[in-house]
């Protein structure tokens, strides 16, 4: 979400006015942290980046029990091209949902933050296999599929929540709330799906008290520039000169 912050206007070279702008992007505009067991706690993160071209003003706060911000808090001035990571605790003290706002100032967008305490009841048990997923690596605008099953191993039924917080894993079946009766199990299908290059390590959050399923995959992109490029400038354009065109004919052999 884009948001404009602050708007000045200045000259160019040319003597053309040119609009200064400071513009706010988040990279989520809602955390949730799903469900956890009451008084334990999680964090989740949110970049702030200005995208604008005037430095962008802020400040960072919550003001609701529960949560917290851990680092990145307080005033902030970005330059233009800029981040700013500002992370968030969430720690229930009861069994009850709790939901708040991230505010980053004025004019700056706001954050959602959601999320719920709960107890597991007395006899739930449970195993969770695998505990890790590994997607490998895959080009930018593709994806792929892992799962993982929650099994119900005592004599109560377990309470689950399974909540992806990195918006390139998407729980397609199993994910949300539900409960897990004794003896029966949830298979959760995960889909890597990522829109960026890069690593992507994240953890998928299952429920009160269970550990979460760790993830991670890799997004490969393909540049003219940077991939393309150098392979017609290392083996071709020595003996196909460009003239109004590339010389695409075999090379000569080498005497």
């Amino acid at each position: 979400m884009l948001v404009p912050a602050v708007a000045l206007t200045g000259c160019s070279d040319l003597g053309v006015k040119v609009r200064l702008r400071a513009q706010a992007d988040v990279s989520s505009i809602a955390l949730d942290f799903g469900t956890l067991a009451v008084n334990d706690a999680d964090i989740r993160m949110v970049t702030v980046r200005n995208t604008g071209n005037a430095e962008l003003a802020g400040n960072a706060t919550v003001s609701c029990g529960g949560f917290q911000i851990t680092q990145g808090g307080g005033p902030f001035t970005l330059a233009p091209g800029q981040a700013l990571d500002v992370t968030v605790r969430f720690q229930p003290t009861a069994a009850t949902g709790y939901s708040c706002a991230l505010d980053l100032g004025p004019g700056n967008p706001q954050v959602a933050l959601s999320g719920t305490g709960a107890l597991q009841p007395p006899g739930a048990a449970w195993t969770v296999a695998p505990t890790a997923l590994d997607f490998g690596g895959i080009p930018v605008g593709q994806s792929v599929f892992r799962t993982f099953k929650i099994r119900s191993t005592g004599t109560a039924p377990v309470t689950v929540n399974v909540v992806s917080p990195c918006p390139e894993y998407l729980p397609i079946t199993g994910g949300g709330q539900g409960v897990i009766p004794p003896a029966d199990s949830v298979v959760v299908n995960v889909l890597f799906n990522p829109l960026s290059g890069g690593p992507f390590p994240c953890t998928i959050a299952l429920g009160p008290g269970i550990t979460g399923v760790s993830v991670q995959g890799v997004a490969t992109t393909v540049s003219f520039a940077n991939d393309i490029q150098p392979i017609f400038s290392n083996t071709c354009i020595g003996c196909h000169p460009i003239s109004g065109g590339m010389d695409l004919s075999p090379c000569p052999p080498t005497p």
